[in-house]
Formats: C-alpha cells, sequence, structure tokens
C-alpha cells in the first residue's frame, strides 16, 4: 500500500476511534445524568417521608371512580361484575334488567343482547349456626345498557344523573412519550384503554387503563401509565421480577414500592414531569405504613426501579 494511502487510512481509523470515543462519552454522561436524577428522586421522596410530609391518608385515586357500572338505583356493581360490565364496551355506566328498564320508562332495544352478570345465593339466617349464611349457589339473570334502549338523549342523562354518574370531561392529553415507552414494551396482550382499574396483568402480558377522560389531569394519566409500565418490565421475559405476590403481602408492596418508585424516576428522566410529583410520596409512604416500616425498603427496592427505569428509557 502506498505510503500516502497507509497515511489516510491511519487519520480515517483516528478519527474513527475519536469519534466513537466521543459517542461513548456521550453516551455515558447520559446515564450518568439519568442516574443522578434517579438519585435526587429518590432522596426527594424519602425526605418527604421522614419529615411527614407524605401521608398516605394524602393520597387519591388519579382517575374518577364515578361513572363505575351500576344499576338505574345507583348501587355499583362489586367484584366480577364490576369487571364483566366494565369490559363491555357500552358507552353509558348504566345498567339494568328488562324489568327494571320498562318501569323506568324506556325499551330495550329490539335484538339487543343482555350482558350476564352473577348473583350469589345464601342461606337464610336461623338458629342454626351452621346454617346461617350458608352458601346456596350461583344464579345468573341478564342486564341492558341504557344504550341498548330507546332512550333519547335526554332521557339518557335524566337516568344517569340518577343514577349518580357524572358527565365524562374531556380526554386529557396523552403524552407522546409515555405512548412511546409503551409501545416499545411490545405487550403480548396490548393496552386496554377502557378498564374500570389500572393494573399489569403478567399472565397476559397486558396493561388496563380507565379511559383517559376518568383521569383529574395530563399528569394523573402519565403516572398511571408510568406505574403499570414499570410493573410490566418485571415479566420473566424482561427483568425478571417476582410478581407472585398477592394483595397486601410483603412481596406484594415491594413490587408497588419498585413501580410507584420506578415511574417517578421514568418521568423525571424523560423531562415529562421535572418536579416529582406529592402524590408519589404519599402512595409509597402508604405502603411503608403495610410494611410497617420506615423509609428504608425505598432505598432496597431503588436500584430495582433503576433497572425498570432504564429498561423504559432505552428499550
Amino acid at each position: 500500500m502506498p505510503k500516502s494511502n497507509r497515511l489516510v487510512k491511519r487519520i480515517s481509523d483516528r478519527a474513527w476511534r475519536l469519534e466513537a470515543r466521543s459517542e461513548t462519552m456521550k453516551l455515558v454522561s447520559q446515564v450518568k445524568q439519568r442516574h443522578d436524577v434517579y438519585t435526587e428522586v429518590t432522596e426527594r421522596i424519602v425526605s418527604a417521608i421522614e419529615i411527614g410530609e407524605a401521608s398516605p391518608s394524602k393520597w387519591i385515586c388519579p382517575w374518577s371512580t364515578v361513572g363505575g357500572a351500576r344499576n338505574l338505583d345507583g348501587r355499583e356493581y362489586r367484584g366480577i361484575n364490576a369487571l364483566l360490565l366494565g369490559l363491555s364496551g357500552f358507552s353509558s355506566p348504566v345498567f339494568g334488567t328488562f324489568k327494571a328498564l320498562t318501569a323506568a320508562g324506556v325499551q330495550v332495544s329490539k335484538g339487543a343482547k343482555g350482558t350476564r352478570v352473577i348473583y350469589y345465593l345464601f342461606g337464610k339466617e336461623t338458629d342454626d349456626a351452621t346454617e346461617k349464611g350458608k352458601f346456596r349457589g350461583v344464579k345468573t339473570y341478564a342486564v341492558f345498557n341504557l344504550s341498548q334502549t330507546d332512550a333519547d338523549a335526554a332521557t339518557r342523562a335524566d337516568l344517569e344523573a340518577a343514577a349518580g354518574v357524572k358527565p365524562l370531561r374531556t380526554a386529557v392529553e396523552k403524552d407522546a412519550r409515555v405512548l412511546e415507552i409503551l409501545d416499545k414494551l411490545k405487550l403480548r396482550g396490548g393496552v386496554n384503554n377502557a378498564s374500570p382499574f389500572a393494573a399489569y396483568h403478567p399472565a397476559a402480558d397486558a396493561i388496563s387503563l380507565p379511559s383517559a377522560s376518568s383521569f383529574f389531569s395530563d399528569e394523573d394519566w402519565a403516572s398511571t401509565a408510568a406505574h403499570e409500565a414499570m410493573h410490566a418490565t418485571g415479566a420473566s421475559h424482561r427483568l425478571d421480577r417476582d410478581l407472585s405476590g398477592r394483595f397486601g403481602d410483603a412481596s406484594y408492596a415491594m413490587e408497588e414500592l419498585v413501580a410507584e418508585l420506578g415511574a417517578a424516576m421514568t418521568l423525571s428522566a424523560a423531562g415529562i414531569q421535572a418536579v416529582t410529583r406529592e402524590d408519589h410520596a404519599h402512595y409509597l409512604s402508604a405502603w411503608l405504613q403495610r410494611l410497617k416500616a420506615d423509609s428504608r425498603p425505598i432505598f432496597a427496592c431503588a436500584s430495582k426501579a433503576q433497572q425498570g427505569a432504564d429498561f423504559l428509557l432505552s428499550a
């Protein structure tokens, strides 16, 4: 190879190495800055808890539960019925039996298919303690949604108001960066955006979120979505955390600490929330109280929360 060509090659190789080193240094700097944010978030939350600013009683569910599936009298369905009706996809939260809807002055549309709900039968109270409250079986019956009737807009609004339903607000704005984070998870079961609750479902690898109109603010939606995304990072094919805990036990509480702390880290490092929100501290304080512990478990969860945040921000 001619000397001039060798010189050009050496210069080119050196330039490439300098460029690669520069990119590496940029990446290292970005990671360091991100972890500095993680540390700051953790310290702010721990400080709020330790000086008494974060109280479990101050945490408020970030979405409105008013509008959950209910009957014409305003009684909300519970348990499996709340889930069955909440996921049925109808535009009204109010349901009634054929007879109840007719009594209310509206008729079920021809061909409408009812949604079956479950009623548990128990024995009547007797002097025999063994018979008192004895389970006797399960009964099912069909209910119809107000949108499946001939009710006009005014009648429907009146019946919903009588059942205690508040009008839905305009949907909050979903931050594009959080949507990108959810998309990058490549959830096998996707995201259900019309659920009565927020949750990550490990078996289905899916996330449920209430409709955007249920949230009180853009930030509330972002925080809730980030929290469930953090849970999703714990799946066995991602970071493989223990997601087997049951509500109220220590392992469940620790996973909630990881998810909420990781959500706060993710939102701060991504520039979505510049200030650590008080509700993160209130929520964490509630789970610490269940553990009957001080702020030390947060530090134990911090490294796992950081791993989860790194996964969401670099996936």
